[in-house]
């Protein structure tokens, strides 16, 4: 009997550390911003048992990879959205060229030469 409490113990301990080295992996792509990887790496810890202090973990890494992705979805749209409408952003906008400031000066000049 202790030979098979043994090797139980053997591998639930075997599948932490597994689970663990999978969790760790997670989280150093969730800080180099990989957050596809960091998801994928997350669902390699599907069919393993977690103990309750890594289940609350792992929950709250997926948290973190959602809020990320969608903030990254949400920049990207309005990227694509302004580009679609071909607007650029306030320090994207080139200054007035010279030819624009010489035609508008010299249709103001003509404006009150003529007396309008």
């Amino acid at each position: 009997m202790k030979d098979v409490a043994t090797a139980a113990q053997e591998a639930a301990k075997q599948a932490t550390d597994k689970a663990d080295a999978i969790i760790k992996q997670a989280q150093s792509l969730i800080g180099a911003g990989d957050f596809e990887d960091a998801l994928a790496a997350l669902n390699n810890l599907i069919g393993l048992k977690l103990t309750a202090a890594q289940q609350k973990l792992v929950a709250a890494l997926k948290a973190e990879i959602q809020k990320a992705l969608a903030g990254k979805t949400a920049d990207s749209t309005k990227s694509a959205v302004g580009n679609l409408l071909g607007k650029q952003s306030d320090s994207q906008t080139p200054p007035a060229r010279p030819a624009t400031r010489r035609f508008f000066a010299a249709i103001a000049a003509i404006s009150i030469g003529c007396g309008t």
